[in-house]
């Protein structure tokens, strides 16, 4: 895929808000997609090298919409009784297909194994997950995505992954609960980077290097709003 490492943007189809990212291996975007709300979020669901959209409507409703390259193409319906659940999508068991990491309201946290279709059988990874902004993606470099956690003080966690759930966290920094996290490549380098948007509409890029992020640099302003979700 050609063009810049990461674009952003809002579309919408059928009435299912996106936000739009070309050439990250990763999603950006962990939505909550409960309380009437609709989610959409980023991942090579079908296996092909393409970034596939896979959105939730307000009825909890799961569809996917494949990449070609380009665009996207007509949806797929996955399933039913995604509301009310704060979802990740990314590669946890490293594969090469996305998956799906859904946090319920009491803290349990599963996941969707993506079989190149749809996805398989839930089964649990832990507990004590409530309270947390959640993001995935290659922070270590390995095959297998990471969980970035952000807690209610601003503390900002890694839990890597070990190819089937997540192994102990460690710290990263603090400071975080005033920004609006996402995680792709945007420097091309083996791991994923931080791109965090201010309330004031900042947006800077944190490089990743292997285990945690580097000193930031900004990139531009005016993306607070219905930019970015």
């Amino acid at each position: 895929m050609d063009g810049p490492a990461v674009q952003y943007g809002r579309s919408a189809f059928d009435g299912v808000e996106v936000t739009i990212q070309v050439n990250v291996e990763q999603v950006l975007t962990s939505r909550n997609c409960g309380g009437g709300s609709s989610g959409g979020e980023l991942g090579d669901v079908t296996g092909d090298g393409y970034v596939d959209i896979v959105a939730i409507e307000r009825t909890g409703d799961m569809y996917v919409y494949p990449g070609n390259g380009y665009s996207f193409n007509a949806r797929y319906w996955v399933r039913s009784g995604w509301t009310g659940l704060n979802t990740a999508v990314g590669d946890v068991t490293g594969d090469g297909i996305a998956d799906i990491v859904a946090v319920e309201g009491n803290g349990n946290m599963y996941v969707y194994p993506g079989n190149g279709y749809s996805f398989n059988a839930r089964y649990w990874v832990g507990n004590g997950w409530n309270g947390l902004s959640v993001n995935l993606g290659n922070v270590t470099g390995s095959a297998a995505a990471d969980i970035v956690a952000v807690d209610g003080n601003g503390n900002m966690y890694v839990h890597p992954g070990n190819g089937y759930s997540f192994n102990a966290r460690y710290w990263v920094g603090n400071g975080w609960n005033q920004q609006r996290v996402h995680l792709g490549n945007v420097t091309g380098a083996a791991w994923a980077d931080i791109v965090a948007v201010e309330g004031n509409g900042n947006m800077y890029v944190h490089p990743g290097n292997g285990y945690s992020f580097n000193a930031r640099y900004w990139v531009g302003n005016g993306w607070n709003g219905p930019v970015i979700a």
